[in-house]
């Protein structure tokens, strides 16, 4: 499931969404750091985090599960959140 159809689908919904990948004008020189910085920053301010499938093989994902899961943000697969209909929180 590529990653702009997803951010496409979900804003759709009404949903805000963070991808990482719109982070910094589409630049991808900078330093990991940067980018990682950024992604936890927007990440600690979330009400959700969506899944995409194959995100356990990305280190960027797992990373993310762990930090919100920590802070006690929910996780929800893609998959749950586009059934719903953008419908997130209202269990």
């Amino acid at each position: 499931f590529p990653v702009t159809i997803a951010v496409e689908t979900l804003r759709s919904y009404g949903q805000q969404v963070f991808d990482p990948s719109e982070a910094f004008e589409g630049r991808t020189d900078l330093p990991k750091e940067s980018y990682m910085r950024k992604d936890i920053e927007e990440l600690l301010r979330a009400d959700v985090v969506a899944l995409l499938p194959g995100w356990q093989n990305s280190l960027g994902a797992q990373l993310e599960v762990e930090v919100a899961q920590q802070c006690g943000i929910p996780i929800r697969l893609l998959e749950e959140l586009i059934a719903t209909e953008g419908v997130f929180l209202d269990d």
